[in-house]
């Protein structure tokens, strides 16, 4: 049977998806001392799960699964969608929605110190949790009117940056005006402390609403903010896709508000944040976490792509790294970023099943590839470390694919295969990762009678 191109393509893509999930479990084993639970190192952090499947706290566990513990867990409300790890290693990161009340972001992004357990806010700070505490106190006032244009509105919260509380307004309609008062932590000399709205109507919501003027709340006195002009404003600012830099000065996100754009906080706290480029609409994001970039999806003449450009770049800057003609790097994608840039095998079979006319090598852009250095692979892995050389590709042939991987840089190993290359390394795969459990279980075997024979002699003696 003959594929076409696409088709061809096609299986290789799905060979990529497939055997990344393999690679998750069987790649451990290819490093030259093998590496199991129990002599993998570090520590595994995660959103742990309550009994409706809600993610709703922050736990870790060693990778030999001992010292498994709850840090951090939210109360009855929102929800836990990212969670990575700082690059110092005292700080697990993650975004949540339980604050969405008292934020311009329906998410944001908080950070847990691992020793001491204290949490704070990077996004929007401070963490409404726990406050006044660690700040004396003022009070802002004003009065809240709706010029709107709208009846039926409901003010979930009118919120002022460091307040112990919101406003609710159940039912505003239009032009009314009610007053409000708050008690505020003066989070500083000089500080701007924002109002944020979170509202909805009966047509939709709910939405954030910022008003434009910042309050300078004084310690033991009250600022009178007079009128504020609700006007109705639709914005939905979601966070997602959070990453560090190399550095950890700096967290990323992917911002949603109508559009998508890539969007940082500085590690010490930002309310807003700010734009990491202008790059057009992107679906996923993620700082390098060795230099001033990041790598992002987008669309780019109806396919998908990875691009990437410095933070601060620019659509001209950008630099595409990786195309797909069938579209499968779309908008449910993902990227992460290891520091060792990682290694890519790419294995070709032209068996029956495949096709034995691999004229379509030609077809693909490999070109694409240029700034990454690939193993050739497969049966026909001759042919393809020909074609990569056209596309001045830097590549190394190794047909074996497991000795392929094995060659491949310490970390994350991606495997773009054909059909029958496939099938046939994800058996290999199975052969060594229960090749490496025997050899372990008879090392702790043999390690075991060792022992019992040196207790007998002991005993003997």
């Amino acid at each position: 049977m003959q594929m076409s191109v696409k088709n061809k393509i096609g299986y290789m893509a799905l060979g990529l998806v497939l055997l990344l999930t393999t690679a998750v479990w069987a790649l451990p084993a290819f490093s030259d001392t093998t590496v199991t639970a129990n002599t993998s190192t570090g520590r595994i952090a995660y959103a742990g799960l309550d009994a409706n499947g809600r993610a709703v706290s922050i736990r870790a566990i060693n990778p030999d699964g001992s010292q498994p513990e709850t840090l951090y867990t939210l109360q009855d409300v929102g929800e836990i969608s990212d969670v990575a790890w700082h690059p110092h290693g005292r700080e697990i990161s993650f975004l949540a929605s339980d604050e969405a009340a008292f934020s311009p972001f329906f998410q944001d992004i908080f950070a847990i110190n691992i020793l001491n357990k204290q949490v704070r806010r990077v996004s929007s700070p401070p963490r409404f949790a726990g406050l006044p505490s660690p700040y004396a106190t003022g009070k802002v006032r004003g009065t809240l009117r709706n010029g709107a244009g709208a009846n039926n509105i409901s003010i979930i919260s009118l919120y002022v940056q460091g307040a112990t509380g919101g406003v609710q307004i159940p039912t505003f309609n239009m032009l009314d005006e009610v007053a409000f008062e708050v008690d505020v932590a003066d989070l500083g000399p000089g500080v701007e402390q924002y109002i944020f709205i979170s509202w909805s109507h009966t047509s939709g919501g709910p939405y954030k609403e910022i008003v434009p003027t910042p309050v300078d709340v004084q310690a033991g006195q009250t600022v009178d903010v007079g009128l504020v002009n609700f006007v109705g404003n639709t914005a939905q600012p979601k966070l997602s896709d959070l990453s560090w830099n190399g550095d950890g000065s700096l967290a990323g996100v992917l911002l949603e508000n109508g559009g998508t754009a890539p969007w940082g906080f500085a590690r010490a706290g930002e309310t807003f944040g700010a734009s990491l480029g202008d790059v057009g609409l992107i679906s996923t994001v993620a700082l390098s976490p060795v230099g001033n970039q990041m790598a992002y999806y987008k669309v780019v003449g109806g396919e998908g792509a990875i691009a990437l450009n410095n933070v601060g770049g620019t659509a001209a800057t950008e630099e595409i790294i990786l195309n797909d003609p069938t579209s499968s790097l779309n908008f449910d994608r993902h990227i992460a970023w290891l520091p060792d840039g990682s290694g890519l095998v790419i294995a070709v079979n032209g068996q029956v099943a495949d096709g034995e006319d691999l004229s379509w090598l030609w077809d693909v852009k490999f070109e694409d590839l240029s700034s990454l250095k690939v193993k050739a692979a497969g049966e026909r892995g001759t042919d393809l470390a020909v074609r990569l050389t056209y596309a001045s590709v830097e590549h190394e042939l190794i047909k074996d694919p497991v000795k392929a991987i094995k060659a491949c840089p310490p970390g994350r190993v991606e495997v773009l295969a054909n059909y029958t290359a496939f099938r046939d390394l994800k058996k290999a795969l199975a052969h060594e990762v229960n090749a490496a459990k025997t050899a372990n279980a008879e090392a702790t075997e043999t390690t075991g009678a060792a022992a019992n024979d040196k207790n007998s002699e002991e005993q003997n003696s």
